[in-house]
């Protein structure tokens, strides 16, 4: 058994460039031997029509994607034969319309079409990297079409000369297409061409896939004229190595393709889709393209379970012409017939043993089955029966099939991720009858079984990627079908920090231009991050100021990065700018959680000369920036475990007013010491009620009212021992009062 969900191939400039780079660089590993894709459908030809049939050529360029040469001797049968096959999307339904003769190559050209790049060699080969072109007229060329039915597509043997089945006509051995497939007038029906080379050089390096990209298809327009002439449309470029079934899945998401491998032998591609009908029946289509198997295909059956009623059965093939078949015999074109037996919905052609011209489902051909059941679909395995004789055993696919279960299905099933900041999935769905309980599957796997009332659930933390979910309502013993959800979880953005600087203002002296400022740094994250608070390990921090009007003078610890007692704090300072440096602990194990503002650094401001004589003040805008410390830059960085992350920045301004000579001070040091403590808070105190001394009042106007009171001392008791308010700027460095009042300050002697 065989069943994996098939990727989409990439194109020329990805994969196949990728071999071809490899393969001529000699750093490829294994060998990939000849490797021939499509890769360009260029030219299309139009021949007219005869018994109502219309007759087409495709003009292809191949390429060789290898690391070897490949074989093009027109002598013998060491070359590529190229078939052309022709599809149509009708009402959301690929059938295949159309198929050719095989036209054998000869002389490959050594050009660069589709690679860029061709090592040369005779036309007798086409080198490693060489694309070759064959014009619609080419492979339309009646004398040089050979049939399909001498060809083994898994091995590329065929035999040399090839017999051809004798006959004439506009039409004869082209790609034919029946006038009543061909609606020029709706434009809603898209076409498609395409074409597939088979060789025995693929085969002969030991590669069983490397002829599972050979064919590609390309969308067309059918001309409401005479000839049903077609042409390519716009801005659709071949779909390399993509075969036509294909353009179901590209043009309607919901069809899924899996693979299915006959055991060492070719590939079948099998496509399905299921839709609802909304009367209570589903509608049930599949598709099978064999795109290299020798063995074909003979039957094809989707189990049914007991009591499920199956109409609109039907069938869609494409029909062989010109003669083709085996011995001289043409190929059958009976439809295959359809039995269901209670339990099995089985289509099958005539068994090889019978009839070795049976309308077997051949190479580079595909075949439609469907119907219409009143059951939704369900989990299923279908089985492939093979047409010719073989060691290998049915192709079994994973797919969907009716159910058997006839309880309503819950309805109107959502799957959301509803915050972008959280993985977590938010289902809703509403309960059309009761239940007993309700199973929620994500991918096949049991998540949650819930109380047959609920209509929602939410999975809280899902792997990233596409998730598949299934609600399936239980009553009893009977369980109604599972119905399902597909959502993309996406990962949440990455947290998102700002740091901040506090606006202020100094005060500088106009007769000398004398003064200062002091400002705050500040970190907050945003509480919408994923994950909020983060606990960060470490800063980097710079922030630049106006040279001509401030220049820093002195950085220290802001009160809860002082609080952690750094392992590593350093400031360099420059005339223009401060770079900071925190690290809490080099072992990682302390950290500043991120749930509330957290000031950072305390900087001191002093003015220059340039305000001397300046009676309107001035300001000075605090932006943090880059900044070049000695060779290397210093970023702003927030460091969350080991991982940077660049902030947001909330710049600052600093408004610079003119007044006395003030001498600057640190507020709440009522006694001048050096520190804030409980001797701070007596000293105020016995300032206002016993006469004492202090040497600068605006070190006891803690809450900067432009007033010293008994709140003054509370304000500092309260911060020393209840975790309240610090006092306002300048604190906790020295500087200037940033609030012009009456208060005098005669000395500071500790900010001298």
């Amino acid at each position: 058994m065989f069943a994996t969900i098939r990727r989409r191939p990439k194109t020329l400039t990805g994969l196949a460039i990728g071999v071809f780079l490899l393969a001529v660089s000699g750093s490829a590993g294994a060998q990939v031997g000849c490797d021939i894709i499509v890769c360009d459908l260029y030219d299309l030809g139009s021949y007219g029509t005869q018994n109502g049939i219309y007759a087409y050529a495709v003009g292809t360029n191949s390429a060789n994607i290898g690391d070897q040469i490949c074989q093009w001797q027109s002598g013998n049968n060491q070359h590529p034969v190229i078939g052309q096959e022709m599809f149509r999307l009708k009402d959301g339904v690929l059938e295949q319309i159309g198929i050719s003769f095989l036209k054998h190559g000869f002389c490959a050209l050594s050009q660069t079409v589709c690679t860029g790049s061709c090592q040369s060699t005779s036309c007798s080969t086409l080198g490693v990297g060489c694309s070759d072109p064959y014009s619609a007229g080419l492979n339309g060329q009646q004398s040089n079409l050979g049939p399909r039915s001498q060809v083994n597509a898994h091995t590329g043997f065929y035999p040399f000369p090839y017999s051809t089945p004798g006959g004439s006509g506009t039409i004869f051995r082209r790609l034919q297409v029946h006038g009543t497939d061909l609606e020029p007038n709706d434009p809603s029906i898209r076409y498609y061409v395409s074409s597939q080379y088979i060789t025995a050089d693929e085969a002969n390096f030991g590669s069983m896939t490397n002829d599972d990209n050979n064919c590609s298809y390309r969308r067309v327009n059918v001309s409401n004229n005479a000839n049903r002439s077609l042409t390519f449309v716009g801005g659709n470029p071949t779909q390399q190595q993509s075969p036509g079934i294909q353009a179901w899945q590209d043009n309607v998401p919901a069809v899924t393709i899996v693979e299915g491998r006959v055991d060492g032998e070719g590939l079948f591609l099998i496509a399905y889709n299921v839709t609802d009908n909304g009367n209570g029946t589903w509608h049930y289509e599949y598709a099978i393209f064999n795109m290299n198997s020798d063995r074909s295909g003979q039957s094809w059956s989707i189990p049914v379970p007991g009591g499920v009623a199956i109409t609109n059965l039907g069938f869609h093939d494409v029909d062989y012409h010109s003669g083709d078949g085996v011995n001289g015999v043409a190929h059958s074109g009976t439809d295959w017939a359809a039995v269901n037996n209670g339990s099995t919905i089985t289509w099958s052609c005539t068994p090889w043993a019978s009839n070795t011209n049976a309308n077997a489902l051949r190479w580079s051909t595909m075949y439609n089955f469907r119907f219409d059941a009143n059951s939704p679909p369900q989990a299923a395995v279908g089985e492939l029966g093979l047409f010719k004789p073989g060691s290998a055993g049915n192709v079994l696919v994973d797919l969907l099939g009716p159910s058997g279960d006839f309880l309503d299905p819950v309805e109107g099933l959502t799957c959301v991720q509803t915050q972008p900041n959280s993985q977590a999935i938010t289902l809703g769905w509403t309960n059309p009858i009761s239940y007993t309980s309700i199973v929620v599957r994500r991918d096949g796997t049991e998540v949650a079984t819930l109380p047959g009332t609920m209509t929602s659930y939410v999975d809280p933390a899902p792997p990233l990627g596409l998730n598949n979910y299934t609600v399936q309502g239980i009553q009893g013993t009977e369980s109604a079908a599972q119905i399902a959800c597909d959502v993309d979880v996406l990962p949440p953005p990455p947290p998102t920090f700002t740091f901040h600087v506090d606006d202020t203002v100094g005060s500088y002296d106009p007769a000398n231009g004398v003064g200062g400022a002091v400002t705050a740094i500040h970190i907050t994250e945003d509480p919408g991050n994923a994950g909020f608070p983060h606990a960060a390990s470490g800063f980097s921090v710079g922030l630049a100021n106006d040279a001509n009007l401030l220049n820093p003078f002195e950085v220290l610890e802001g009160s809860n990065v002082s609080s952690l007692t750094p392992d590593f704090f350093s400031a360099s300072i420059y005339d223009n700018a401060v770079a900071i440096g925190i690290v809490f602990d080099f072992f990682g194990v302390i950290e500043l959680l991120l749930d509330s503002s957290n000031e950072l650094a305390v900087v001191s401001y002093e003015t220059t000369g340039s305000l001397a004589g300046n009676m309107t003040g001035a300001s000075s805008v605090l932006t943090f920036e880059t900044i070049t410390a000695g060779t290397l830059p210093i970023e702003n960085l927030v460091v969350i475990g080991t991982e940077p992350h660049t902030p947001n920045f909330d710049h600052g301004t600093v408004d610079l007013i003119p007044g006395g000579s003030t001498p600057q001070f640190v507020r709440g040091d009522v006694n001048g010491d050096g520190s804030v403590n409980l001797a701070d808070a007596i000293a105020a105190l016995q300032f206002l009620f016993s006469n004492g001394n202090i040497p600068c009042e605006d070190a006891a106007d803690i809450n900067d009212d432009g007033t010293v009171n008994i709140a003054d001392g509370v304000n500092v008791l309260s911060y020393l021992f209840s975790g309240g308010q610090e006092p306002a700027s300048p604190f906790p460095g020295c500087g200037s009062d940033p609030t012009a009042d009456s208060i005098e300050c005669d000395s500071f002697p500790v900010c001298l």
